[in-house]
């Protein structure tokens, strides 16, 4: 009788071993979000910001972006982080001009990305189409650039959604052979219209981002017109990853 007890014991070890292994094999989508130190992304910039208060004031400006992995620290929660630093330049062939540090955290459960002290939740582990999360859940304040264009609006419900994975996305300059794109629309209304997109290639990180954060003030007028052309106040921002590599 213990002989059949050691068995059945010993077979049950084995079965959970095996099962846990399975869900750490699931949860392989780390490489998303990628933390090599010296990694760097060469993104290509467009804007739009909108003020048309008193007289049409439409501003366009086109730019580059670079950011590099270029260190380790211990956030406040004595985390492992990693620096970002964000250099602008006006074409490839000019100097690179630091802008700003952010930080990147990334456990076996979720990524973030500390922005302006703002901390995003980007990435949820293991990913799929369909999983949805808070993707402000550790913003306990406003959001400054939403909060000067509309100071009601709810961004601590938000939910940030996967409509794809593991699908092939070219850009004017490049192509990634698997991205994962998530979506995420705070408002969507007649009035107001904020929506990020970033899309995120295996072993690059994040190659596309689109933001809109926009109000028609008179919402009445060709409702049917692109809201960028509808756009009264607020900023559009795009970038693609044009370059990729190790320094």
């Amino acid at each position: 009788m213990k002989k059949i007890l050691y068995i059945l014991i010993f077979t049950l070890v084995i079965v959970s071993c095996k099962k846990e292994t399975e869900t750490i094999e699931l949860s392989n989508d780390y490489n998303y979000f990628p933390t090599k130190i010296g990694s760097y992304i060469i993104y290509k910039g467009d804007s739009i910001l909108y003020n048309y208060f008193f007289s049409e004031v439409k501003r366009t400006k086109s730019f580059y972006l670079k950011e590099v992995v270029s260190d380790t620290s211990r956030d406040n929660l004595n985390r492992l982080a990693y620096e970002v630093d964000i250099f602008e330049s006006q074409d490839l062939n000019s100097t690179w001009t630091h802008k700003v540090k952010w930080y990147k955290v990334i456990d076996n459960k979720t990524a973030e990305s500390v922005e302006d002290n703002l901390r995003y939740l980007k990435l949820v582990f293991p990913s799929k189409v369909g999983l949805t999360w808070n993707a402000n859940k550790f913003i306990s304040d406003r959001i400054p650039y939403i909060y000067a264009i509309d100071s009601t609006l709810d961004i601590f419900n938000s939910r940030a959604i996967i409509i794809q994975k593991d699908v092939t996305y070219t850009n004017s300059f490049t192509s990634f052979d698997s991205t994962l794109t998530v979506v995420n629309l705070i408002d969507s209304s007649g009035v107001d219209y904020y929506k990020f997109t970033e899309k995120y290639a295996r072993n690059i990180g994040l190659v596309y981002k689109e933001q809109w954060n926009v109000v028609a003030k008179d919402p009445g007028r060709n409702p049917n017109l692109p809201w960028i052309d509808r756009a009264r106040l607020g900023f559009y921002l795009k970038l693609e990853a044009i370059e990729y590599g190790q320094e």
